[in-house]
């Protein structure tokens, strides 16, 4: 329970490679004809909300920038690293080393 890092993999239609707040449950066991098995299962709830929001930049001014909050609040925490800038619809990359 808490925080788990979850990968599973097999048909293309189960990949999931995720952390997910919640619990986790798995059972190795040993079939009648000798292979081995293992059942797993998961139950979370979402860590967040999507939004989009767009933002006028100020030259020279690199942020913090006020962001609307989800559900009135005053203003949204957005975590260094976690954002995506896109300029005329190309993804931008951090740090002024990657013009």
């Amino acid at each position: 329970m808490g925080d788990i890092d979850v990968g599973m993999s097999g048909a293309p239609m189960h990949r999931i490679n995720r952390r997910i707040q919640g619990v986790y449950a798995e059972q190795s066991f040993i079939t009648k004809k000798g292979g081995a098995s293992r059942i797993a299962s998961f139950a979370s709830q979402t860590r967040g909300i999507y939004t989009n929001e767009q933002i006028n930049p100020v030259e020279g001014v690199q942020g913090p920038y006020r962001l609307q909050g989800a559900s009135s609040s005053p203003f949204t925490i957005i975590l260094a690293g976690t954002e995506k800038v896109y300029l005329d619809g190309k993804l931008l990359r951090r740090g002024i080393d990657q013009l």
